[in-house]
C-alpha cells in the first residue's frame, strides 16, 4: 500500500452527470494540490468520469474532498511474474474464415500487448490501439497478451481450430 510521501498515479472518479465545468473545476482544484490530471487518458461513461492523476498519496483525502469525486485510490502496479508454461504445441492455429458474429458487442483487454503480426491476423475481431507513453514492448507481456486475448475471442482451442463463437473487440 502506497505511503503518505510516495507519489503516484491515483484512479479519480468523478460523479460529474457529463458536465464538463465540473470536470474543469476537479482538474482546478488537483492543480491548487501539485496533482497533474492526465486528462488525454480521460475516460467518460454514463455520467461517471475517470481520470489518472499523478499525485503525492498524500494528497488523496485532499482530492477526494472534492464534492464530486466517487473514489481516488492508487492504480494497482503491474507484478510481472515468470511466464509458466502448460503445454507447448507446434503448428498454426486455424483462425476462423467469418468475422464476428455481433460486432456492437465491446471489451476492453488490458493485458501485455501483442507483437505486430498477432494484431494484423486479429484486426477481423479486434480494435488494437496503443496508448501513447507506455514504454517499450515487453516480449513476455507481449505473449501473454496474445494468449489472453486469444482466450477472449475464441475460448477453448479444439485440434488447433477455434471452437467459440466470436465477438469483436
Amino acid at each position: 500500500m502506497p505511503q503518505a510521501g510516495d507519489r503516484g498515479v491515483l484512479e479519480v472518479v468523478l460523479h460529474n452527470g457529463g458536465d464538463r465545468d465540473i470536470v474543469d473545476a476537479f482538474v482546478d482544484c488537483a492543480g491548487r494540490h501539485n496533482a497533474r490530471p492526465i486528462a488525454d487518458h480521460r475516460r467518460d461513461v454514463r455520467g461517471l468520469t475517470f481520470i489518472p492523476v499523478e499525485a503525492d498519496f498524500r494528497t488523496a483525502e485532499e482530492l477526494a474532498r472534492f464534492s464530486f469525486v466517487r473514489v481516488a485510490r492508487p492504480l494497482p502496479s503491474l507484478r510481472l511474474r515468470p511466464s509458466l508454461t502448460r503445454s507447448i504445441t507446434s503448428g498454426a492455429v486455424a483462425l476462423p474464415e467469418a468475422g464476428p458474429i455481433d460486432a456492437s458487442f465491446r471489451a476492453v483487454l488490458f493485458d501485455g500487448g501483442l507483437v505486430p503480426d498477432a494484431v494484423s491476423a486479429l484486426a477481423p475481431w479486434v480494435n488494437y490501439i496503443e496508448p501513447s507513453g507506455i514504454g517499450p514492448a515487453v516480449d513476455t507481456m507481449q505473449d501473454h497478451g496474445l494468449q489472453t486475448t486469444a482466450a477472449f475471442l475464441f475460448g477453448r482451442c479444439c485440434h488447433r481450430v477455434i471452437c467459440r463463437d466470436l465477438y469483436a473487440v
